[in-house]
């Protein structure tokens, strides 16, 4: 959470940019969402492990690709990413609104609503495009857009095995969630497994933080902030530069704690 706050605090203190907030508006959106990720995994030591936290490593990779990628396109993809999702909004509600109406809950109504409102409508002509493609990058992959930014490997690394268990591939299942029949006649075949992975994997919750830190700071780095407003914002990990090491050991580092931990 602190690392977090001192983001934020960073990015209100340095100078605004008036004219061209989509930038940073799409930034402290994503490091949001990833750091709210990692802050509440943080408290419940039951998702330490890779079957349980799988989600949380791939958003911070996710993240982290989305940022570099759009960096080195032209400005306006910031928008088309916000138009994009705007889109989706739509979509969602359009989808939700077919339910028969005997089905519709006062909440369910009020979802509608609320995805109405996100898609960014006017109050009397809706003329939001909805944008089928599979992703905001003209239906570019986010495999495709980690290879354009030298990200290749981390998404092989990290990515990709975090999907294969958010995705319920058959090495996944058969990893965490079966286990081999103990009657001989049955052949060896495996049956459904009700042990749990144990969590509290110190290695890969620390991995996390690192990661994440990691991220701000990259973050920081491609909007150009102001570098008086990050040292003040970050001052408290300055104060003992050993702890400060210890804490936040790089990026390098916490890639190869997560792979280890994922190993």
């Amino acid at each position: 959470m602190d690392l977090l706050s001192s983001y934020i605090e960073a990015l209100e203190t340095a100078p605004a940019r008036l004219y061209d907030q989509e930038q940073q508006e799409v930034h402290s959106g994503l490091v949001t969402r990833a750091g709210r990720e990692v802050i509440t995994a943080l408290g419940a030591p039951d998702l330490w492990c890779v079957e349980h936290g799988a989600h949380v490593g791939r958003t911070l990779v996710e993240v982290r690709i989305y940022l570099e990628w759009m960096a080195l396109q032209d400005p306006s993809v910031y928008r088309s990413y916000q138009t994009y999702g705007a889109g989706k909004a739509k979509l969602y509600a359009r989808i939700t609104d077919e339910l028969a109406k005997d089905w519709n809950s006062p909440e369910v109504e009020k979802a509608i609503e609320e995805l109405d409102k996100l898609s960014h409508n006017d109050d009397v002509l809706d003329h939001r495009v909805v944008d089928t493609r599979d992703s905001f990058a003209e239906g570019k992959s986010i495999r495709a857009m980690a290879k354009e930014c030298g990200l290749l490997d981390l998404y092989r690394q990290s990515y990709s095995l975090a999907s294969g268990v958010a995705h319920s591939e058959w090495w996944s299942l058969e990893t965490h969630c079966m286990e081999p029949c103990r009657n001989i006649l049955h052949r060896g075949h495996l049956i459904p497994s009700l042990t749990l992975s144990g969590g509290a994997d110190v290695a890969l919750a620390s991995s996390w933080v690192s990661q994440l830190y990691a991220l701000i700071r990259r973050s920081l780095q491609i909007l150009r902030t102001n570098q008086d407003a990050v040292d003040q914002a970050f001052s408290w990990l300055s104060t003992d530069s050993a702890s400060a090491e210890s804490f936040a050991p790089g990026e390098e580092q916490a890639q190869d704690d997560m792979r280890k931990s994922e190993d």
